[in-house]
Formats: structure tokens, sequence, C-alpha cells
């Protein structure tokens, strides 16, 4: 039976099978009892929905002298919670039928980024909302992404000739001053240490990451 303890890392290179683990993933943190194969064959035919408003929040990593860096994006001062940090990700649209859509959606329209794999999930989180007088349930799943830019960034930066410009990450993340003013790419001791100011879960969730990124090093 799938519970939110049992919703550990997973990682599958069977691209439409993960997508369903995944939505597997929503359906237990919010107590589903049925078990994953029923849930992944209801959702693969139509037969279930969703209730909760979904979160899909992805965690990039880029290694720099053989430790992990996370990325960090810096909420804009005409957002909610200005000059607050927390990596990429939101929440779920009616035409995203997956996280992994979610996620991918998400990822481009706040980094420019293209996600080319998910590689972890997280436990999932759910939590209540209060609007008014309604009150809001949410659903997160937590990935480990990679993206297609890390290896063209890696690529450039270890073979450039002596005439070619040095290329930057400010090159390449394309931030949307709506929603992000600043990017950093964050060492596990600066986030322990409250460097990048964050709100709600995401310090915990990121230290989560850098534990599952650590052990295993081809993330």
């Amino acid at each position: 039976m799938l519970s939110i303890q049992s919703t550990q890392s997973h990682s599958s290179s069977n691209g439409v099978q993960y997508e369903l683990h995944e939505c597997a993933l929503w359906y237990a943190a919010i107590g589903d009892k049925r078990d994953e194969v029923t849930i992944r064959s209801s959702l693969r035919n139509g037969l279930i929905g969703f209730t909760h408003r979904r979160i899909a929040c992805a965690h990039i990593f880029w290694w720099v002298l053989r430790k992990p860096r996370i990325l960090l994006l810096e909420r804009a001062l005409c957002d909610t919670r200005p000059g607050y940090w927390e990596p990429p990700g939101g929440a779920a649209e009616d035409q995203d039928e997956t996280p992994g859509d979610a996620l991918k959606r998400e990822v481009g329209e706040e980094t420019g980024l293209q996600l080319s794999q998910v590689t972890h999930t997280l436990p999932t989180q759910t939590w209540t909302r209060s609007k008014g007088r309604e009150d809001y349930n949410w659903v997160g799943l937590p990935c480990i992404i990679k993206v297609s830019e890390l290896e063209t960034f890696e690529s450039r930066g270890s073979s450039q000739r002596a005439s070619q410009p040095v290329l930057k990450w400010e090159d390449i993340i394309r931030l949307n001053p709506e929603e992000h003013q600043n990017f950093a790419w964050a060492t596990e001791e600066e986030v322990r240490c409250d460097k990048y100011k964050m709100f709600g879960n995401h310090k915990e969730t990121a230290l989560k990451a850098f534990a599952a990124v650590t052990e295993n090093c081809s993330v």
C-alpha cells in the first residue's frame, strides 16, 4: 500500500511509467489507500481526477570542485514574500496532466532551462492554506532534476578556446522579472546557515535533496 512514508527517492528510465509513479505519489500524500498499480491504471485510463491543488518543485544541482550546489531563485520585489529564496517550481495548471508536465513548464518559465530528466522524487508534502473564508488543500512533490543546459555549460567550460568568451550562467538562465530578481548556486553549508532566507519547508526539503545527491553522485 502507498503511504506518505513510502514516497522515498525513486528513479526510472521509463518516462511514461515514471510520470504515473509521480502521480501515484500525489494521491498517496492525501491518504489514498489504493495500491500504486490500481492508481496508475486509473490515471492511465482517465478514471480518477484530483481535487487538491498541486505543487511541483525542482531541485537542480551543479557540481563544483566535487561539491553540489543547488539553484535558488530570489523572489521579486513586486511578488509576495519579496527577497526570499526558493527552488524553481509552482502550481500545476489544467494543461499539466502529470507532475513532469508541471515541472517542465515551471522550470522553463522561471529559468529558461529545459528539463531533461527527473532523477529522484523526495517525500510528498501536504498543507492547508486559507484565503478569506475558504481553505485550500495543497499537495507538493519535490523532485531532483537534470537540465539539458548543464551538459552544455560543463562541456563549454572544459573545452573552450582562448578566443571564446567565458560561458557564464547569466548567459543561460533567463529569469521572469515578475517572479524572480536574482539566482544563486548555493552550497549545503550556505543553506544550513541561512545565507539565503527561505520560507515554509524549502530549507528542509533542500537539505534532503543535498543528502540524496551526495548519496548518489550520479545525479
